[in-house]
């Protein structure tokens, strides 16, 4: 997705703390060609020199 310029944070810090202060994602997908929507909690970890944002779906969500 292109992000202009105008609109990226390249600040780390700024980052870690977004996602620390809001720790779910929107995961969106179709189903039917209709739109399914489904927030995943996620945290973010750094695992030496990397950053990664992880979380879960229940196994009953049909996404």
């Amino acid at each position: 997705m292109h992000v202009p310029s105008f609109f990226q944070v390249k600040d780390l810090e700024k980052i870690k703390l977004f996602i620390q202060s809001h720790s779910f994602a929107t995961v969106v997908t179709t189903m039917d060609e209709k739109p399914i929507a489904t927030h995943v909690p996620v945290s973010f970890h750094q695992i030496g020199d990397s950053y990664v944002i992880s979380g879960h779906m229940a196994i009953g969500n049909p996404q």
